[in-house]
């Protein structure tokens, strides 16, 4: 790994895979993790990379590094959307994994989060079935699941009216989807 990074040292991928090595490691003094900081800064967020991203959450959540905890995921999300502004734009899907991997944050560590963070009552306002389930998916993700089936309830509300947003799914697959959703939470609660 420590090879590939070296003759490869503007991936993004590599740099994120090496920082995960580094904390299963226990090498806590490493470079990577600035490295990672940096070339994130300089790069579109790409969303090949969300399942990597994936496992810093996780290592930050059972804290099985010391140097992955909030304040450096705090950064790397700050160095993401700062990459956003400089590096190539990447698709939709990509730009949507960054606003998921950001909003969790913000849930789950809600002293990191900007001024902007929108309140549930504003969300709950959305006419967008879809954003209302991503945002139902972000929340439940962080336990909070009676929030998770408001905001659930609210986009089958939508559905049920015809309005799908900018899916292309039919009405009863969205419904299906929705209650299969609401069934998950509501196991999840209990």
């Amino acid at each position: 790994m420590r090879q590939a990074t070296m003759t490869n040292p503007e991936s993004l991928y590599l740099a994120i895979h090496m920082v995960l090595l580094d904390c299963m490691e226990s090498i806590d003094q490493s470079d990577s993790y600035e490295k990672l900081i940096a070339l994130a800064s300089e790069q579109s967020f790409d969303g090949r990379n969300r399942l990597a991203i994936d496992a810093l959450w996780k290592f930050m959540e059972r804290k099985q590094c010391n140097r992955i905890n909030p304040e450096f995921f705090n950064e790397l999300i700050d160095a993401f959307h700062i990459g956003e502004t400089v590096g190539k734009t990447q698709s939709e899907a990509s730009r949507r994994g960054l606003r998921i991997i950001t909003q969790r944050f913000y849930l789950r560590y809600p002293e990191f989060a900007p001024g902007e963070i929108q309140p549930l009552s504003r969300v709950l306002e959305s006419r967008n079935p879809e954003y209302l389930m991503l945002s139902a998916a972000t929340v439940a993700s962080v336990g909070r699941y009676r929030e998770a089936l408001m905001l659930a309830d609210r986009a089958r509300e939508l559905v049920l009216e015809g309005e799908l947003g900018t899916s292309n799914r039919s009405k009863q697959s969205f419904l299906m989807e929705i209650e299969k959703f609401q069934d998950t939470v509501r196991a999840d609660l209990d």
